[in-house]
């Protein structure tokens, strides 16, 4: 094999012919790595093939990991609907100021109008698919051949009206899992979902939603009014 590597230096064996021979050689029970060594010591350069990409991970939740998330999170509404309804008959006043156990409900009637109106949202319909409902969104985006409405997040006691009278609702749909929202300014239709609120019973599933749309930020329902009126003032002005 020397002769054929010293051919090939010179020019005078095409490398296709030697790889001919390199693999008659293989075949006839030469091992791969005596010639591998041979053609080093000869000071020909072994070049790797590139290894084959690894596969793209599909964006989103897997259905395990959706199937894990909705039972831990219908066994957390069950233990926050019996709090709240320990709550209504041992009312304090105390408790009731802290925002942090808000839902999305409370939080969104609470939420100043100057802020909620910067948002564009959509509110997922409570049920069992919703969970889901959120993720295909966020894979697939809106699909333009159903209808998709979007109002503000919250407005004025005169614009909620008119909100009302118009598209029948005085807010987006605020008792199921999640609000998406456009950026401050913006709208779903145009720039697509930039933001989700979440109610409280998906709250433990928040680092998986986190790590799988890192895009996207993911503001707990008792977080609403602090994150949403940080999130516009730190965006641009027009």
């Amino acid at each position: 094999m020397s002769l054929q590597i010293a051919k090939v230096q010179q020019g005078s064996l095409p490398q296709a012919d030697f790889q001919k021979f390199v693999n008659e050689a293989k075949q006839v029970g030469v091992p791969s790595e005596s010639i591998r060594d041979l053609l080093e010591t000869q000071g020909v350069k072994i070049v790797e093939p590139p290894l084959p990409p690894e596969p793209i991970k599909p964006p989103g939740l897997t259905e395990q990991q959706i199937l894990v998330i909705n039972q831990k999170a219908a066994q957390k509404a069950r233990e926050l609907n019996h709090i709240n309804y320990d709550e209504f008959f041992n009312f304090d006043e105390a408790n009731a100021a802290d925002v942090s156990t808000y839902d999305l409900h409370t939080a969104r009637e609470k939420l100043a109008p100057e802020v909620g109106k910067q948002f564009d949202a959509h509110g997922i319909a409570k049920g069992a698919d919703d969970l889901q409902n959120l993720v295909n969104l966020l894979n697939k985006g809106i699909d333009p051949n159903r209808p998709f409405y979007t109002m503000n997040l919250q407005g004025t006691s005169e614009e909620n009206a008119a909100a009302a009278g118009g598209m029948g609702a005085a807010g987006p749909y605020d008792v199921g899992g999640f609000i998406v929202l456009s950026e401050p300014g913006g709208k779903i239709n145009k720039s697509g979902i930039k933001g989700v609120l979440v109610n409280n019973q998906f709250y433990d599933a928040l680092p998986e939603l986190q790590s799988a749309y890192p895009n996207v930020r993911w503001i707990k329902s008792g977080e609403m009014s602090k994150q949403l009126s940080a999130w516009v003032h730190e965006s641009p002005k027009p």
